[in-house]
């Protein structure tokens, strides 16, 4: 989450953080968060031979945690399998409103010399993130 999905702290649509009544940049999650997510990825496992480094992750299905999961304020009931856990958690993160900003800011800082990210940002149209995000889970 913190690095490729919402980042750190809540972020306006400019990428600047939002702050609370003190002034205070806001969380976008805690360590709760991190313990119910982690429930999602129970039972995911890969092969680890030099041989087949390059295949992807496969469920152990019995290893998964059927526990409720709630996280960013949505809940994956209890009884959930393994791989509708997974979609239903990338869902939830890829729908979440930092995705946007924080991916955009992150976008444009490695990929072009622009200087004012607030001010792009500020202009791209929600439509458009709103198809990135979707064709991502999709």
């Amino acid at each position: 989450m913190q690095l490729f999905t919402i980042g750190l702290y809540e972020l306006n649509l400019d990428g600047s953080r939002k702050l609370n009544a003190n002034g205070e940049p806001i969380d976008t999650y805690n360590n709760e968060t991190v313990r119910n997510l982690a429930r999602v990825f129970t039972g995911w496992t890969a092969t680890y031979t030099t041989e087949q480094s390059n295949k992807p992750m496969y469920l152990v299905e019995e290893n998964h945690s059927l526990l409720e999961k709630s996280f960013l304020g949505i809940t994956i009931p209890a009884g959930t399998q393994g791989l509708e856990s997974l979609k239903l958690a990338l869902k939830i993160l890829f729908n979440h409103p930092n995705v946007g900003p924080f991916i955009g800011k992150q976008l444009i800082r490695v990929l072009s010399v622009v200087t004012q990210v607030p001010n792009i940002l500020r202009e791209l149209p929600m439509h458009l993130m709103e198809l990135m995000v979707k064709n991502v889970v999709n």
